[in-house]
């Protein structure tokens, strides 16, 4: 989704802050009552993630 806000996408690899693990986004979506992103990962179904825990250097769009 071009020039929705968020900073990663679908496919994309991402590292986790904390753990240093490389993760792939599988979906992403807006929580609006939050104003931020929420994602999930290919090898964490049940797990969601924001976008402050990923380390990138990817800039918001």
């Amino acid at each position: 989704m071009k020039g929705s806000g968020n900073i990663f996408n679908q496919g994309d690899t991402v590292t986790v802050l904390k753990t240093g693990e490389s993760l792939t986004i599988s979906k992403f979506q807006y929580v609006k009552h939050m104003k931020k992103y929420c994602y999930k990962v290919s090898e964490h179904p049940s797990t969601f993630f924001f976008e402050e825990e990923f380390k990138t250097d990817k800039k918001k769009r």
